[in-house]
């Protein structure tokens, strides 16, 4: 019974189209099964015309039973015209869509034009569990020299109480082929059959005397092989149902790659079969069990935005975990992102350090680019060297943008530009940063520059502990100004310890601690401080914190003088005798 949807029109017969307002019948699935019921009964009855013109609308629509059944009466010729062609037509539609049968039938008709093709559907139905297949992909993997799958088959097979296969296991373990040696479960083999076949009795009489013992369930421990085989032709063939099917059958194994690979088919939506937060799951799965490539596709994901929200941040994360993985081209695309500021700061030095990493990981792409750029960041300096004299401010940008790219020689240079105000402004803050990052990227010549900063507080605050730290290290790579510039400092802080000596002196004379005070002049003096051996002088001739030695006082007035000391009116003596006073 059929109903139009447009008129309510009710036909006992199955039809294509209603016979009251000539609509096309739409079906459901209940009156597709009810159709193929009555085609089913029509055969029975032998109304072959009605049967046919049933099966035939049914198959033409796409149901899978129809068109199996339609291809088996075509292939057969018993009750419509043989058409082998049509039978491949119907076969092949249920076929694509794993029905194991179809793909069994369409094997054999495909081997008048193709053996790859043939084979192809052979191996396939046995895999989706078609019991007909089972023998003839058994003795496919044999020719092939594959002992073990054809074993397995063989064994399926003989489960299905095929004799031919009965008979080959139990001379596969009765000689030791392709298994281990055992006539016991040669025996139990040759026991399934109630009359041996002629070519078996010779067989049969060997085990005679063997007690039967069941052999173990037969294992496939080739099946992943298989799989990735079969899914190889499935995509030569554009066999896309059948590519989901086997990458599905194959993940179940949980292996990185495929997991990875089902997350792709997911992702691109093979067969119409979209599955995004499948796709999403399947892919971090592959990325923890070790993906590179599962990673670095993510990071494709979360970067185009196009199955999940753009995030550059979660794609990076996903890039450098690919990156770390093994996966050279990975860096290469990090490395693009930064060159040319893709969903990132645009950062040329980090690109290059970034084509560097995936260089050292063989990739071919990161070779390129890397040696583009260097070459360009260092001929961006040299012209910045040759068009110093002539256009600074030129100059000053050539050098600029050879830095941004990470050139180190180019580090120095600019701090010089910046220290100078050549091409650009004064910035004695930015000469420090730049000769800093230039011995950071291990440019020895710059110590001397850094150490310089350090020492005469340009762009940084005066740090003589620094400062010599880093002079010294300029001075072991053979910088004679490093230790110019050492000797200037310690020369320097010498007279500053002098004169912080004296000063404290005098303020212990002017607070009466005469013994404190002559203790540190006495220090003065034997440091050659002209001003130390006067005051020195002064307290020797007026007694103060020692006895009074006009002796001791000439001596000491004589080294003052001796250095350069002069006090004509004795101002400055009378000065101390007030204020010991």
């Amino acid at each position: 019974m059929i109903k139009c949807r447009e008129c309510g029109h009710t036909a006992d017969k199955f039809q294509l189209t209603c016979p009251k307002c000539n609509a096309e019948y739409s079906f459901t699935r209940l009156e597709i099964e009810d159709a193929l019921d009555e085609a089913r009964a029509s055969m029975k009855k032998r109304d072959y015309a009605y049967s046919l013109e049933i099966y035939k609308a049914l198959a033409d629509m796409g149901v899978t039973e129809a068109e199996r059944e339609y291809a088996g009466l075509l292939e057969s010729g018993s009750v419509a015209q043989r058409d082998p062609d049509g039978a491949m037509k119907y076969f092949f539609a249920a076929a694509k869509k794993n029905d194991p049968y179809s793909a069994y039938r369409y094997s054999k008709l495909a081997a008048r034009t193709s053996d790859k093709a043939s084979e192809f559907w052979l191996t396939y139905s046995a895999l989706l569990g078609c019991k007909d297949a089972f023998l003839s992909a058994a003795e496919h993997y044999e020719d092939m020299a594959d002992e073990e799958t054809a074993g397995y088959y063989y064994a399926l097979a003989a489960d299905g109480n095929s004799t031919e296969a009965i008979v080959t296991m139990a001379k596969r373990y009765y000689s030791g082929t392709g298994t281990q040696k055992n006539d016991s479960y040669a025996k139990w083999y040759m026991d399934k059959l109630t009359i041996p076949p002629l070519y078996a009795i010779k067989l049969a009489l060997k085990l005679r005397g063997v007690t039967a013992v069941m052999p173990p369930e037969p294992e496939f421990t080739s099946r992943s092989r298989v799989i990735r085989a079969l899914i190889r032709d499935a995509k030569k063939y554009s066999l896309d149902s059948a590519h989901l099917f086997l990458a599905e059958l194959l993940a179940k194994g949980g292996g990185a790659d495929a997991l990875y690979s089902l997350g792709v088919l997911y992702a691109e939506g093979i067969a119409g079969h979209q599955r995004i937060e499948d796709a999403l799951a399947l892919l971090r799965l592959a990325v923890e069990k070790g993906s590179a490539e599962a990673a670095k596709y993510l990071g494709n994901i979360y970067t185009r935005g196009k199955l999940v929200d753009r995030n550059i941040k979660v794609a990076m994360d996903y890039y450098k975990r690919s990156a770390g993985l093994g996966e050279g081209s990975a860096y290469e695309i990090m490395g693009d992102m930064f060159a040319e500021g893709q969903g990132v700061e645009k950062n040329l030095a980090y690109a290059i350090e970034l084509y560097e990493l995936g260089l050292r990981e063989g990739d071919a792409g990161c070779r390129l680019k890397a040696t583009r750029l260097r070459e360009k960041r260092e001929e961006l300096f040299h012209k910045a060297k040759s068009l110093e004299s002539q256009n600074p401010e030129e100059a000053f940008e050539c050098c600029a943008y050879s830095c941004s790219m990470g050139y180190i020689p180019a580090h120095k240079e600019l701090a010089r530009m910046f220290e100078l105000g050549h091409g650009t402004q004064k910035n004695r803050k930015m000469a420090h940063r730049w000769y800093s990052m230039a011995v950071t990227g291990g440019d020895t010549d710059a110590l001397y520059d850094l150490g310089r900063c350090y020492s005469r507080g340009i762009g940084v605050h005066f740090n003589f502990d620094k400062a010599i730290e880093i002079l010294t290290k300029a001075k072991r790579y053979g910088s004679q100004q490093a230790e110019q510039e050492i000797q200037r400092l310690l020369s320097s802080k010498k007279k500053n310890m002098i004169r912080s000596l004296f000063s404290n002196g005098v303020q212990l004379i002017y607070n009466k601690k005469f013994v404190d005070a002559f203790e540190l002049l006495s220090a003065c003096a034997e440091l050659g401080y002209a001003e130390g051996s006067y005051v020195l002088g002064c307290m020797y001739e007026f007694g103060l914190g020692v006895p009074t030695s006009r002796t001791a006082a000439f001596e000491c007035y004589n080294a003052a003088f001796d250095k350069g000391f002069r006090d004509p009116r004795q101002a400055y003596k009378l000065k101390i005798l007030k204020m010991a006073r």
